[in-house]
This record gives C-alpha cells, structure tokens and sequence, in this order.
C-alpha cells in the first residue's frame, strides 16, 4: 500500500495505491488520521483490493469522523469496489463520487449548510 496525501480547504484527500494487507491496517489508519482533520476524500483510483479488515477499519474511522462533523467519502472507486460495498450494505454509510472534486464540494456544501443553520445536518 501506497498513500499520497493531500488537502483543499478543510478536507483531507488521501490517495490510496495497491491494496491493504493485513499488516498494514494500523498503517492505512495512521495515514488517514494524520492530517488531523475528519473531513476526508479517498481516492481509489489506483486501489486494487480491500479485504473484510480494510473494510472494517473503514467503517470505524467514518463512523468517528462523522461524530466530529466529518466524515470519509470515496472517489474514483472501481466497480470492484463498489459492489463490495453495495452488497455488505455500507454503501449506505460511506457515500462515494465520481471524482475527489465532487467528494470535496459535497463538505464545502455541507459546511455552508452547517454556518447557515448553526449546526451540523
């Protein structure tokens, strides 16, 4: 696994290359929690494998976002991909785009929602 990071306003982008073995599962958390922010973009463009482990941390790390007022967002994910998570029904929890630029004006359109109404929607 191969991560590129890179951030547009208050969103984290990660790039995430190859695929996530078992034993770089606390890596692949790391890189995501590096930032230091909640609101994060993954871009699965060059993703190749995600195994019920990768799954599971994905999962976790949306779900403790999401109490800050983030959240993960996938871009560019393959069919692949997509089914995994259609068919474990968490596409329901972790929404996906087809880039990393409409990822990000989802959370700068939730942002100015948020600074409108005072509190998170």
């Amino acid at each position: 696994m191969k991560v590129e990071q890179g951030q547009k306003n208050e969103v984290a982008i990660l790039k995430i290359m190859g695929w996530i073995r078992p034993n770089e599962i606390e890596d692949f958390s790391k890189a995501i929690k590096k930032s230091g922010l909640v609101k994060i973009v993954l871009d699965l463009s060059k993703f190749e494998y995600l195994n019920s482990s990768g799954l599971g941390r994905m999962v976790a790390l949306h779900s403790s976002f999401d109490l800050k007022g983030g959240g993960i967002k996938i871009a560019n994910a393959s069919d692949k991909i997509k089914r995994l998570f259609r068919i474990t029904h968490l596409d329901e929890i972790i929404e996906f785009y087809d880039s990393v630029d409409a990822a990000v004006r989802f959370f700068q359109k939730e942002a100015q929602k948020e600074n409108k109404t005072g509190s998170k929607s």
